[in-house]
């Protein structure tokens, strides 16, 4: 937005949004596995809130690299045992699939009598979840990509594409093992009931599906990785705030107000985090969307505008490719200006890839 639109102005509107955005989210994380555990465990909220916040400390604070460590192992294998647990759930129930798809479809296309009319509804809470699921279309994921150890920018840009359908995976797996079980209730606007198999609401579809199978595992298993999914998340948006806060003020890092600044942001995270647990999830959600949507406003108009130099730089990545190189981002070939940093990344760390460029590209 700065350097590619040459407007500071959109580019500081948005890192200060996100900056509020993040924080409150922090919030939305520690609710939604507050109702899991409470709800599982009959955990006081509060209990839930100082326990939560006293690891976001030492973590945010630099004291725990040991944490993230094991978090960074253990995720993706929670992932994996998610979905597979979710692919168990359905081959256990594989008689009830066919009625679960037709289900499915005959909802989507309004041809069911007891929930086509709830259609509409239930599209617009898919897109604002499934945004908050996977960050598309936030523009967030960007600060993630931008801390690659890549030669060409089209290689983090892929891995973040790639990212969604992990998440739609993990969201899928979800769905059909609460539907393939019959584990869910349907509930009107108006708080009228239209189905109501299990007793609880939607906090613990998940882990009524699983214990179908095996009672009681549904609640260890969904809140354990519930703990990792949004503990990972928080320490994920900490890693975000961090690259805001350079952007604002890489040219007086060492400034003691600057430093007070960054506390400052660390310790409103903290807060928030603590607060999540303790209030309704509807306030704290409402909240979330509605600044969530002002990001996806903002950063979808810039993408619009930067179409051409970001299709550039796929197609020069895919050329590259063509003639068998371990692709080299020279900006200048896909028209793109102040883009200087590029130069001294390839010259550094990328030598060898860029003599080999040379050679296909002598001109270039």
């Amino acid at each position: 937005m700065d350097k590619g639109l040459k407007c500071r102005p959109i580019a500081a509107f948005y890192g200060i949004v996100s900056i509020v955005f993040l924080i409150i989210f922090a919030g939305v994380q520690t609710n939604a596995f507050s109702s899991v555990a409470s709800t599982s465990f009959n955990i006081s909220p509060v209990a839930i809130a100082v326990c939560y916040t006293l690891l976001l400390v030492i973590v945010i604070f630099g004291g725990a690299k040991v944490i993230a460590s094991v978090a960074d192992k253990v995720v993706p294998f929670m992932s994996v045992a998610y979905v597979a647990v979710a692919l168990i759930l359905i081959l256990i129930n594989i008689k009830n699939v066919p009625s679960m798809f037709i289900l499915i479809f005959s909802s989507a296309f309004s041809t069911n009598a007891v929930f086509g009319g709830l259609v509409g509804s239930a599209i617009s809470w898919g897109v604002r979840r499934g945004v908050f699921s996977n960050e598309a279309g936030l523009g967030t994921g960007a600060w993630v990509a931008g801390c690659a150890d890549v030669s060409h920018p089209a290689k983090a840009g892929l891995s973040q594409a790639f990212s969604v359908f992990i998440s739609l995976c993990i969201c899928l797996a979800t769905s059909l093992m609460i539907l393939v079980t019959n584990s869910y209730n349907v509930v009107q606007a108006d708080g009228v009931q239209i189905v109501a198999y299990i007793n609880g609401n939607y906090d613990i579809f998940a882990t009524e599906a699983i214990n179908t199978v095996v009672n009681g595992f549904g609640s260890i298993f969904i809140t354990i990785a519930m703990f990792l999914f949004t503990f990972t998340t928080i320490m994920a948006y900490s890693m975000y705030l961090s690259r805001i806060y350079y952007y604002f003020f890489s040219d007086h890092i060492d400034n003691p107000s600057v430093k007070l600044i960054n506390i400052a942001i660390n310790v409103a995270t903290i807060m928030l985090g603590f607060v999540g647990p303790l209030v309704s999830s509807t306030t704290i959600w409402n909240l979330a969307s509605a600044l969530c949507g002002l990001l996806s406003l903002v950063n979808l108009a810039c993408l619009a505008l930067l179409y051409k130099p970001g299709v550039s730089t796929l197609r020069d990545y895919e050329a590259q490719l063509k003639h068998g190189l371990d692709p080299v981002f020279i900006p200048e070939r896909c028209g793109i200006e102040n883009a200087e940093l590029w130069h001294r990344i390839i010259a550094e760390d990328y030598a060898d890839e860029l003599k080999a460029y040379k050679q296909v590209f002598p001109d270039k």
